[in-house]
């Protein structure tokens, strides 16, 4: 069987792009799949649910008291609207340090009970410390 340039040329470009599908396929398939180190790295990433939620504690330590939290975004100096925010819609995804300390300062509590996270203590508790 005798090809012409015009067959000849088809039957490379063919098989030039069927190589070409091929590699993009690997290539978008090892994109999507996560290496091994990834994977280690974004589970160690997880919050550790055993410690103290920071809306729950918030939102508990503000329905106990007397006070608004209109009257405590106030404080805060932020709009009347900021901590119902945090504590329904999580936005922010988290207080400011200074916002969390001014508020364990005015409920009497240490900034843990207002779910502030030790990352020391979490770090002591992976290394089995």
């Amino acid at each position: 069987m005798h090809l012409t340039a015009d067959q000849t040329r088809t039957v490379v470009y063919d098989r030039w792009y069927l190589a070409e599908l091929s590699r993009n396929e690997a290539k978008r398939k090892a994109r999507l799949a996560p290496a091994a180190g990834e994977r280690e790295a974004r589970q160690s990433r997880r919050i550790d649910k055993r410690e103290a939620d920071p809306r729950a504690a918030l939102a508990a330590a503000i329905n106990a008291g007397r006070d608004s939290y209109a009257a405590l975004s106030r404080m805060l100096g932020r709009n009347d609207g900021y901590l119902r925010r945090f504590v329904t819609d999580g936005t922010p995804i988290a207080l400011k340090p200074d916002e969390h300390r001014r508020l364990a300062d005015y409920f009497g509590l240490d900034e843990r009970g207002l779910g502030v996270r030790d990352l020391w203590a979490l770090a002591d508790r992976r290394a089995g410390r």
